[in-house]
């Protein structure tokens, strides 16, 4: 609930509440954006519109009706959405984000396991150019952004159901060309 007040303060003019907002969201804002644009100066330039434009338009911001939504990031991303659109960059050129590492997990682990995870994720993104645009948008805005579907949902202006096929038609996808490259680089067995 602490976000319901940190924006309800921010509406009424609580600085230190939307400054709080902005180093919450700033990261994930930045992340999505960046996995777009592949530029760092048009990311970080974009990531701080979105949050201007959130500030000027703050006083008219609701949070979601829903329950379940306390997070104001669907909203963001909408916002960042649109400008990445009025900058051309709606499609994206799909490569490993030089920043892979920050998709890692945070927990130590060992230093084996954490290259299997980064080997996988370089995987995935070699096979993103398979995907369809919106394919790709979902799989970066549930798996690398931990959206849920009813936030994703508002971001892509699609139906939950429509979210589920898009999300199984990816899935199955990259099953398939994962499990295609493993079975043609498996060694035989002797």
């Amino acid at each position: 609930m602490e976000i319901i007040h940190l924006v309800e303060n921010a509406k009424k003019g609580d600085k230190d509440a939307f400054a709080n907002l902005f180093n919450m969201y700033y990261t994930p804002v930045y992340r999505y954006i960046i996995s777009r644009s592949r530029d760092e100066n048009l990311a970080l330039d974009l990531t701080q519109d979105v949050f201007l434009k959130w500030y000027q338009s703050l006083a008219r911001y609701e949070l979601p009706k829903d329950p379940n939504v306390t997070s104001p990031l669907s909203y963001l991303f909408t916002i960042a959405k649109r400008l990445m659109i009025n900058q051309g960059l709606k499609k994206y050129s799909v490569q490993m984000p030089e920043n892979a590492d920050e998709f890692l997990p945070s927990q130590d682990l060992s230093a084996d396991y954490l290259s299997d995870i980064k080997l996988t994720i370089e995987q995935v993104y070699a096979y993103f150019d398979r995907l369809t645009e919106a394919e790709r948008e979902f799989i970066e805005l549930k798996y690398m952004s931990e959206l849920d579907n009813k936030e994703i949902s508002i971001i892509m202006e699609r139906s939950v159901d429509a979210l589920r096929q898009i999300e199984h038609r990816a899935i199955k996808k990259l099953r398939v060309l994962y499990n295609a490259k493993y079975n043609a680089n498996a060694k035989p067995s002797s």
